[in-house]
């Protein structure tokens, strides 16, 4: 199995990314967190994710 974490500033490029990943027999592993950072004024997206290896 493989695992991995799909992090981004932007919500468009977190969600083409999560779908290519779909496409390609990721799976999602949780949910998604948005975290706040006040330092900057933007959230951080994070889906952890994996894979069957065969």
């Amino acid at each position: 199995m493989e695992y991995k974490v799909v992090e981004s500033w932007d919500v468009m490029i977190f969600e083409k990314e999560i779908n290519k990943l779909l496409q390609q027999n990721w799976e999602l592993l949780g949910g998604v967190c948005a975290s706040y950072d006040r330092g900057n004024s933007k959230f951080q997206y994070t889906q952890a994710m994996i894979k069957k290896i065969k």
